[in-house]
């Protein structure tokens, strides 16, 4: 039994150096991935929960691993969600820029001065916003959806009024004009540049004197619980019982 608690002691202290030497990942390290398609971005793991296509040639930023279903968890600008392992390339840089900066302009649809800015690209789902002709949004990309008049293509897009509250949302074919994506001639972002610190004289002596003590004193305890475990228990003599 003693034996027992003997190492489990030992693992805990192996764990804490471990976890007291590992160096930790900066927070602020991004991964990227380049969409090698038209990529469909889905708010779940499914190909029926489809958000909007996003465009060739630009950058999403990876949130996670590829999953047994094939999807992976990315963002593009505000929006998050999945999209299929096999529409992106994983890169291993920062891209400039990463995603486009296409418009949608809204333009008077019959006699209406406004257009519904639906919760789905659906004709008969919530509206979101009412939104004047004239207005410029931002364009994520497009969605087929219910036909409307003959057109079943519809437009993600960001709209934010007067009072700075933002919605997003879809406007069909006949809401409005959207400017042309252009194909992403993207450059790569140089890391930053880490100056060196300034040379400190006899630094690099105790700093190697500090790592070596620490290792020593490190040590000692192992070397301790080792040898508590290992030790050969002497035989206990008895002496004969007189009767």
């Amino acid at each position: 039994m003693k034996k027992l608690l003997y190492l489990f002691f030992l693992i805990i202290f192996l764990l804490s150096v471990v976890g007291f030497s590992s160096t930790s990942v900066s927070a602020n390290t991004l991964t990227f991935a380049r969409l090698t398609t038209n990529a469909s971005m889905f708010s779940e793991q499914n190909e029926t929960s489809k958000i909007v296509t996003l465009p060739e040639t630009y950058f999403v930023i990876v949130l996670g691993d590829a999953t047994e279903s094939g999807f992976i968890r990315v963002s593009y600008l505000d929006l998050v969600g999945y999209v299929r392992f096999s529409d992106v390339e994983v890169v291993g840089f920062e891209p400039r820029p990463r995603h486009h900066t296409a418009t949608f302009t809204t333009t008077q649809f019959y006699d209406s001065e406004y257009v519904n800015l639906r919760i789905s690209p659906n004709q008969n789902s919530q509206s979101v916003a009412q939104i004047a002709t004239g207005e410029e949004l931002f364009f994520y990309g497009t969605i087929e959806g219910s036909s409307l008049f003959g057109n079943n293509q519809w437009f993600k897009v960001r709209y934010e009024n007067n009072d700075g509250a933002m919605f997003r949302g879809y406007l069909n074919y006949h809401h409005g004009t959207p400017s042309e994506i252009v194909p992403n001639n993207y450059e790569i972002v140089p890391p930053p540049q880490i100056p060196n610190p300034p040379v400190i004289p006899g630094e690099e002596f105790y700093t190697n004197l500090f790592i070596a003590i620490f290792i020593i004193a490190l040590s000692i305890p192992a070397v301790f619980i080792m040898f508590l475990l290992f030790k050969k228990k002497q035989p206990v003599s008895r002496e004969p019982r007189s009767f």
